[in-house]
């Protein structure tokens, strides 16, 4: 029951904490330009999710509604979406600012089960189908690598 209740404080919050993190370091190397281009992306990552919900249309798993909870489309997902993206992000900085190899190995490899411990809790919890769940982590990936190469 413990490995559950972590999944889902990984599955709920790690978009948040990692938002926070990865504004700390922004702000830590003193970059406006570098925060308003995250914080920009973030908002088009939004956007993007949003809009591609009311295109597709396709429904989450389980209704939400009756619960009182989130939107009634699930594709694509934006917790994934966003944790990928999130989780690309604060690996290139830690790459950017010269963090010794082990540790950004552990990172990389923290970043990886983060990625996969949020899948898997809204897939389990049935927030999302496992194509939601891999479509918004493509799209968070994209985003990612196109915030880096601007």
């Amino acid at each position: 029951m413990k490995l559950l209740e972590t999944f889902n404080f990984v599955g709920s919050y790690m978009v948040l904490i990692t938002t926070l993190i990865i504004l700390c370091i922004l702000y830590k190397s003193s970059s406006t330009f570098k925060i308003s281009l995250y914080l920009k992306y973030l908002f088009i990552g939004g956007v993007i999710n949003l809009i591609l919900k009311h295109i597709i249309r396709e429904p989450r798993p389980m209704d939400m509604n009756r619960f009182g909870l989130g939107y009634k489309y699930g594709m694509p997902s934006g917790h994934t979406q966003f944790i990928v993206f999130n989780i690309n992000i604060l690996l290139y900085l830690l790459y950017s600012i010269g963090l010794k190899k082990n540790i950004l190995l552990w990172a990389i490899i923290v970043g990886f089960f983060t990625i996969i411990i949020t899948g898997y809790h809204r897939v389990y919890f049935g927030y999302h189908t496992l194509n939601q769940t891999l479509i918004g982590g493509i799209i968070g990936l994209i985003l990612s690598l196109i915030m880096i190469e601007n």
